[in-house]
């Protein structure tokens, strides 16, 4: 994944009425080589949170996208908990 610009992160934030919480996640998953050769590759994402679970529009996650050029906002988690009902959180990828 390649790196994002903590002005461009400020940007994301200042462009909601949301604080934004950045956090990471990370997966190893095991690769076969065309030619049989077993290896490990780690792939890591970094993580928003907008206020408190918000869900983003879809015009915003456009215009971020916009900002991130060659990277993505996309929706990492959609949980609904009892008590306060649905709670969304993003991850930023590389376009594929």
């Amino acid at each position: 994944m390649s790196r994002v610009d903590l002005n461009t992160l400020t940007r994301i934030q200042q462009a909601t009425s949301y604080e934004l919480q950045v956090g990471s996640t990370s997966r190893v998953k095991e690769v076969v080589s065309p030619a049989g050769r077993k290896y490990t590759n780690s792939v890591s994402n970094i993580t928003l949170r907008f206020g408190y679970w918000k869900e983003l529009s879809q015009d915003q996650i456009a215009m971020f996208n916009k900002l991130l050029g060659n990277q993505e906002i996309v929706l990492n988690s959609e949980e609904y908990d009892d008590d306060c009902g649905y709670k969304y959180s993003y991850k930023i990828q590389d376009k594929r």
